[in-house]
């Protein structure tokens, strides 16, 4: 019988390490899982980016493509007339070097308002801590002073007019 005990507190006990091995993985893949996830989240959030920045681009691409049709649409009348060909082809590239600015300069104040946001953000933070801290100090000084104005009406109702200093350091010594 003790033979038969024994091989069954092994079987056991190895039932029992394969299990704790097992759930072990369990809670590692969870983990693993998790770690994904947020990856996963981290990840939409740039394909959000970069499918807005796609999008921009296609925008851009477009008066790209439109500057270059009035350009190739003024190179066509400087075939037929190269007085006009020339000036045409000047407001083009005039034109495109409007638009040059102009994209440099969306750009530059998409980069601008994104430093604003940030500084914006870091500023409505540190004021939302002075906040805390002011409605903490408050709080601590109401207490404070309600707590004298209870021991000014104790000693007034126990007729007690003044208190000298010399009493309080006792007192509170």
């Amino acid at each position: 019988m003790s033979n038969e005990r024994k091989k069954w507190n092994a079987s056991w006990a190895k039932q029992n390490d394969i299990l704790f091995h097992a759930r072990q993985e369990l809670t590692n893949a969870k983990a693993a899982n998790a770690t994904l996830s947020q990856e996963k989240a981290a990840a939409e959030a740039i394909s959000v980016k970069a499918l807005q920045a796609k999008a921009d681009a296609l925008k851009a691409l477009g008066e790209a493509k439109e500057a270059g049709a009035r350009a190739s649409k003024a190179l066509e009348e400087a075939a037929e007339k190269e007085s006009r060909a020339s000036k045409a082809l000047e407001e083009a590239n005039a034109e495109r070097i409007r638009l040059d600015k102009v994209v440099a300069s969306l750009q530059a104040d998409v980069q601008a308002r994104e430093v604003a946001v940030t500084d914006l953000t870091a500023r409505v933070s540190a004021a939302e801590k002075r906040a805390d801290a002011a409605a903490e100090a408050k709080d601590a000084l109401v207490s404070s002073f309600n707590q004298l104005e209870a021991d000014r009406e104790w000693l007034r109702t126990h007729g007690i007019a003044r208190v000298s200093i010399r009493c309080l350091c006792i007192c509170l010594g």
